[in-house]
């Protein structure tokens, strides 16, 4: 695939219900392809019976951790359009085409392991952590930082200070 640029996009929590979590994604754009959106979740069936409701997952997640997966986020990149003002986005040129052909790879595919909590676990992430890492490899060097467990409202800060320093 002949990706030009990387986009990430971050929707806070809270704004689409009081329980929404948020999310982070990557998305890849280019003259001559559609665009590809891809992001890091959970299958819901692979949490325990009694944390499968949208009032409890979030109890287990922060404890403990479930195998985690690379999706196609297209319904989440319409969900954006639908709160676009509280989205935010920024872009990055590619740098790196290999990596962006093997996190565009069948999806969704296995990846290892999702907690909210993804410093306390090997081989774990979220949706901001993995999102994260993927851009940083794609454009060949550290643009985005990792915050602290994966954390959306610090997440928020680092692309919003980005974001009105206007850096590349």
């Amino acid at each position: 695939m002949k990706a030009e640029q990387v986009q990430v996009t971050l929707l806070p929590s809270r704004v689409v219900s009081p329980t929404d979590p948020g999310h982070m994604s990557i998305s890849f754009h280019g003259p001559s392809i559609e665009p590809v959106h891809r992001g890091f979740r959970v299958r819901i069936g692979d949490l325990p019976k009694p944390f499968r409701s949208p009032h409890r997952f979030r109890d287990f997640l922060f404890e403990d951790r479930v195998p985690g997966y690379v999706f196609d986020e297209f319904e989440f990149h319409i969900k954006c359009q639908m709160y676009l003002a509280d989205c935010l986005m920024r872009a990055w040129p590619v740098k790196s085409e290999s990596a962006v052909d093997e996190i565009c790879a069948s999806v969704p595919r296995r990846e290892g392991w999702y907690s909210f909590n993804p410093d306390d676990f090997e081989d774990c992430h979220n949706c901001v952590t993995w999102a994260v890492s993927q851009i940083n490899r794609v454009v060949s060097e550290v643009v985005l930082t990792r915050p602290r467990q994966g954390r959306i409202k610090e997440m928020v800060t680092i692309l919003s200070n980005a974001l009105l320093r206007n850096e590349p």
